[in-house]
């Protein structure tokens, strides 16, 4: 695991990104929060950083959620990081 403690939160809604976003910095101010409104803009972070927990929607705009967490199981820095799957 990387020295810097990063989260990925994915999702196509602007304000469940805004909440998920608000409620994590909030009570963990430390960590490194990374924000992608779809599938692309995810991918190409899975493949830059090393994260601790990844969250995602599965509605996203531009592949299935389901597909994406394929995907990111793929990459070798994020291929066993915990992945949640955030329904609103």
């Amino acid at each position: 695991m990387s020295a810097i403690r990063r989260i990925l939160l994915i999702d196509s809604s602007d304000s469940a990104r805004t909440t998920l976003f608000n409620e994590i910095s909030g009570r963990a101010p430390d960590l490194d929060i990374i924000a992608c409104g779809n599938g692309k803009e995810a991918m190409t972070a899975v493949k830059r950083y090393e994260f601790e927990i990844i969250t995602t929607s599965i509605d996203l705009t531009d592949i299935d959620g389901y597909a994406l967490i394929e995907q990111i199981r793929q990459t070798p820095k994020n291929k066993e990081t915990a992945i949640f799957v955030v329904s609103g």
